[in-house]
């Protein structure tokens, strides 16, 4: 009985070994596969120097003004470019004192301040409004940082108090 399940072992050995080639040659297929990648647009938006101080020292039946500045930075991928905004606090307010926005586009008057784009620095200051007012347009996307520089300014009169005045500006980048 040894000797015939040796025989039958070399025998199933040998099949296996002739048939193999036989079934992989016929059981191969091929399948091609579509990769897409997507790339969303994005956008930044940051402040360089984001806090702006003012310092005014009024002299007697004077006036005293200053401005500061400040560079907004934004970058987008987005191949129509983007739009930039601003709108803020229409008054520095230290309790019931108040310096107002000024009206429209002009110089600062008295008791007033507003904002100014250095990319036109003989311009008039505008006055931040409680809506958005767009303050630059970009048709294409950005190579790195693209920077806008606003000015800030303030002038007061000895009419108003010491103390410190505060409101608050808000940028907004907006992707075609």
């Amino acid at each position: 009985m040894k000797k015939i399940v040796k025989a039958i072992s070399i025998l199933t050995a040998s099949t296996a070994i002739i048939c193999l080639p036989i079934l992989s040659a016929s059981a191969a297929e091929t399948q091609i596969t579509t990769v897409n990648a997507t790339i969303n647009s994005m956008i930044f938006l940051g402040v360089r120097e984001p806090n702006i101080n003012l310092n005014l020292t009024p002299a007697h039946a004077s006036f005293d003004s200053d401005t500061q500045s400040h560079t907004v930075l934004v970058s987008t991928n987005n191949a129509s470019g983007y739009t930039l905004s601003i709108k803020g606090s229409t008054q520095l307010s230290n309790g019931s004192h108040n310096i107002n926005a000024i009206a429209g586009s002009s110089p600062l008057s008295t008791n007033t301040w507003g904002y100014k784009l250095n990319s036109n620095p003989a311009s008039n200051f505008q006055g931040v409004t409680a809506s958005d007012v767009q303050i630059k347009s970009s048709n294409s996307n950005t190579a790195g940082f693209d920077e806008t520089e606003v000015t800030y300014g303030a002038k007061v009169d000895t009419s108003l108090p010491t103390g410190v005045y505060t409101g608050t500006v808000t940028y907004t980048a907006t992707a075609k």
